[in-house]
């Protein structure tokens, strides 16, 4: 472990929707990969969060607020939230995960990004192609690919984009449906009670207004089989969930963050890709659907809930 500098340093974070146990979990996570950096969070380092509560309105006047307050650097993650914080500073070092640095205007190039923004990339398309190849290799009767969000829920459109290219490509149609009701998702999975020529690619459970768990159960009542970004929806009862590692990407801000507090460039920092990923299924929630999980799906998951 090196010294982290005597000075204390102030940090902003920027987050899309409420303080809840997705944030929580990987906030946990951040502050624990810091320490690993000489980085305790009251003690030399003090973090100034900020939550948009799903409201994107929000977004430019809370990255404004985070400048004004003076902070050595800004983190956050999505194209629309690094937007807000590039618009609203060319001087302080910014940290993000997004798609697509280089089209998004935020890097030249993920070798050397030449303004004030690095972190790590990811390729939306390649999440895309896992997870709607999951499903397929699950319930191959699939035919329409749903793809459910909320609409408080952060710009996905490139994500959709995405999703529907590799779905056409694997011969199958993809529709997209914002829900924000309960109503709206008994109605949207209900088209295909029974089936099975239908699944659903979930996004957003934390700025739904009902329950996980009760998406979870409507979906298994229909028998529509369900892929999620986050392991806490299959732990709810979907079926389930293919994302990005989030003790890798916690451990990798912590890392870029501890970079530009020493004084390094962000024009100076090589976008990161990512090297690790979770998949994670409900045997249960497969039981309930009549689906057999066969052993060489059981052997890539990283965690299979019981």
């Amino acid at each position: 472990m090196r010294s982290a500098s005597t000075r204390p340093r102030r940090i902003g974070f920027l987050y899309p929707g409420s303080p809840d146990r997705e944030f929580d979990d990987w906030r946990q996570r951040f502050l624990e990969a810091l320490k690993k950096f000489a980085w305790v969070e009251g003690s030399n380092i003090f973090i100034e969060w900020r939550f948009a509560e799903f409201d994107r309105t929000l977004y430019a006047p809370l990255a404004a607020d985070l400048v004004r307050v003076k902070v050595d650097a800004l983190l956050a993650a999505g194209t629309p939230l690094t937007r807000a914080l590039q618009q609203a500073t060319g001087a302080v070092p910014i940290v993000t995960g997004v798609g697509d640095p280089v089209g998004s205007g935020f890097a030249k190039n993920l070798a050397k990004p030449g303004g004030n923004i690095t972190g790590l990339s990811w390729s939306l398309r390649e999440k895309a192609r896992k997870q709607v190849g999951l499903l397929l290799e699950m319930v191959p009767t699939v035919q329409t690919l749903l793809i459910l969000r909320s609409p408080r829920y952060g710009d996905i459109s490139e994500l959709n984009r995405c999703l529907e290219r590799v779905a056409r490509e694997s011969g199958t149609k993809a529709e997209v449906r914002t829900v924000e009701s309960f109503a709206e998702v008994e109605a949207a999975l209900g088209r295909f009670a029974g089936l099975m020529t239908g699944a659903a690619c979930v996004y957003g459970h934390g700025s739904f207004q009902f329950d996980t768990s009760k998406l979870a159960e409507t979906a298994i009542r229909h028998r529509v089989a369900t892929v999620c970004d986050e392991r806490f929806a299959v732990e709810a009862g979907c079926l389930m969930s293919y994302n990005l590692h989030h003790p890798d990407q916690a451990q990798r801000f912590a890392s870029l963050t501890d970079q530009v507090l020493r004084g390094v460039s962000p024009a100076e920092i090589p976008f990161e890709l990512p090297t690790k990923s979770e998949f994670v299924i409900n045997r249960r929630t497969a039981g309930s659907l009549g689906l057999l999980i066969s052993p060489e799906l059981l052997l890539r998951a990283d965690a299979v809930i019981d």
